[in-house]
């Protein structure tokens, strides 16, 4: 007698350790060490195997209905996550600020944290340097200038945000 495969059990393994990874790593601001993704790996896939057992007798559409919740937890808390707590920033425009005064769209220190070095005088300057630095051309024919395509979160833009700086001042940079 051969032992028959129960893919409902493989999908719900492989979609809670998704799910575990996602959640704790957005709640800790993707600062985790390995060892304790494989930990959060094991933990979803455990309760994956458990949740499949529970409902092992159930109809189809009750496993589906359950799987499409279970994806949607780590989409609501992520969007969640994302939207509370963060300012504005003054170099890329979008809501990206935490608490520390730190970016996570253009990864730039806030001005209440560079002033303190002393590397910088005057506000203006420093957006603008930043800015460019930010901003940089890769082509002089590049369209979208002020917008952060390699953010791997998807922050939102500030409507009020405008740059120091323009197209004219990218391309006299472009070297």
């Amino acid at each position: 007698m051969k032992n028959k495969i129960n893919y409902w059990q493989i999908v719900y393994i492989l979609i809670l350790i998704g799910i575990t990874k996602s959640v704790f790593i957005t709640l800790n601001d993707q600062n985790l060490a390995t060892t304790s993704k494989i930990l959060l790996s094991i933990i979803g896939g455990l309760l994956g195997l458990f949740i499949e057992r529970i409902i092992n007798n159930k109809k189809w559409i009750f496993k589906l209905f359950l799987l499409i919740i279970l994806i949607a937890i780590p989409l609501i808390l992520n969007t969640y996550y994302l939207n509370q707590n963060y300012k504005s920033c003054e170099i890329c425009g979008y809501f990206a600020v935490d608490e520390e005064g730190f970016c996570n769209s253009c990864f730039c220190d806030e001005w209440e944290t560079v002033k303190t070095t002393g590397d910088f005088q005057d506000y203006d300057i420093w957006v603008k340097e930043m800015q460019l630095e930010t901003f940089a051309l890769d082509s002089l024919n590049q369209e979208n200038i002020f917008e952060l395509i390699d953010s791997d979160k998807e922050f939102k833009k500030d409507t009020n945000w405008k740059p120091l700086i323009s197209l004219i001042d990218l391309k006299e940079n472009f070297k």
